[in-house]
């Protein structure tokens, strides 16, 4: 019999009460006549979410950065003139179409993050809509799912 390590049976009981008490939450909503909010992580995701928090973090931390180093440099050019930055945003169709595609993803990234949070109860994922419009989606989104993969919701 392969020999197991006291932290590894901890970590696996953990993510089976988890997953035991949102298999609990979702039979009492059930229950009620209600039908459950939200699909409920098989245990394999549970294990899989404390993993992928720091790689959303650092995706979340890169997407703020690396846009703003950009942004920055136009800024240190031309100086602080946002209309002229969205009327460069518009130069040609291709920075066109890249403008609304991002907008576009950025509306559906809200949408998806209230009604979730109001789903969940999950207020500081709240926190993605103003990092998703004063900085980017790509760090709106990451932030989002840090937020969301937080142990315990």
């Amino acid at each position: 019999m392969p020999r197991v390590h006291s932290h590894c049976i901890d970590r696996r009981q953990a993510a089976a009460d988890a997953f035991a008490d949102r298999r609990d939450t979702a039979m009492s909503l059930i229950d009620a006549g209600l039908p459950p909010m939200a699909k409920f992580p098989t245990m394999k995701e549970t294990l899989m979410m404390p993993a992928l928090r720091p790689i959303y973090l650092i995706l979340a931390i890169w997407g703020a950065v690396h846009p703003m180093y950009y942004f920055l440099q136009w800024f240190g050019e031309t100086g602080f003139d946002l209309g002229g930055m969205v009327v460069a945003w518009h130069a040609n169709a291709a920075s066109s179409g890249l403008v609304w595609d991002l907008t576009i993803a950025a509306i559906a990234l809200t949408v998806f993050v209230v009604a979730e949070s109001v789903a969940r109860r999950n207020w500081a994922g709240l926190v993605a809509i103003p990092a998703t419009f004063c900085i980017g989606v790509s760090c709106g989104l990451p932030l989002y799912l840090f937020l969301r993969s937080r142990p315990g919701l």
